[in-house]
């Protein structure tokens, strides 16, 4: 292990110190650096960085003896600043492929609501070639999935947005032959998510095609009276 302790001083081999190291100019460590046992490992074999570990089986490895290990981004960002196109922090996966032009392919970030810095919302983000990355979907502050969409109406809202996508908004796929594909639960009364039928009719107004195994078939729908 070499380490660089001091300014205006190099050691050859193996070196340790006791206190406080500080240094200002430029640094470097051409084999392992341990700091504080365990708190910060450089693997100089494997190109690899430890926190909490000696043993980093990846590039960045974070480990702790117990759950609840936290990795924290933080934004300094204040005085009602924020802005809800900048996140407060994202993970970005870069392509830097020659055979294409490099960039940003998928990103993960948190964005913040309005500019107080009080809220915020998660957003992934994709692109594909050298296209700025589009967000996808977005878990906002309230709960609420939005695929395809930026301000979800519901608790879960998918939006195919293109007229010529030649794809569904939702594909089922069910293995398990004994369930159903759907299970709707809520208090049964006049006015509810679900009625009795009663002495109600039904004014057939549309029909709602959907497409089991292959075929297109229509459901009525309209309104009771």
């Amino acid at each position: 292990m070499t380490t660089l302790y001091r300014p205006a001083t190099s050691s050859s081999g193996d070196s340790s110190i006791a206190g406080d190291l500080v240094v200002t100019g430029d640094g470097t460590v051409t084999q392992d650096l341990t700091i504080d046992t365990t708190t910060l490992f450089v693997d100089s074999a494997n190109d690899r960085v430890g926190v909490g570990t000696i043993t980093p089986s990846a590039l960045l490895d974070v480990s702790q003896a117990t759950d609840g290990a936290t990795i924290r981004i933080t934004s300094l960002q204040n005085n009602s600043a924020h802005s809800s196109s900048a996140p407060y922090g994202k993970l970005e996966f870069y392509s830097a492929d020659a055979s294409g032009p490099a960039g940003p392919r998928v990103e993960v970030g948190c964005y913040p609501v309005g500019t107080n810095g009080s809220s915020g919302e998660f957003v992934v983000k994709t692109a594909s070639g050298s296209a700025t990355p589009t967000e996808r979907m977005r878990l906002d502050q309230t709960g609420r999935l939005g695929l395809n969409v930026t301000e979800p109406l519901a608790l879960m809202h998918v939006d195919q947005n293109s007229p010529t996508g030649a794809i569904p908004v939702l594909y089922l796929d069910q293995a398990d032959v004994s369930e159903e594909f759907i299970r709707f639960a809520a208090t049964e009364a006049t006015g509810n998510a679900i009625e009795d039928v009663g002495a109600k009719t039904l004014t057939t107004t549309k029909f709602v095609r959907v497409n089991v195994n292959g075929t297109d078939l229509y459901f009525q729908a309209g309104t009771i009276a």
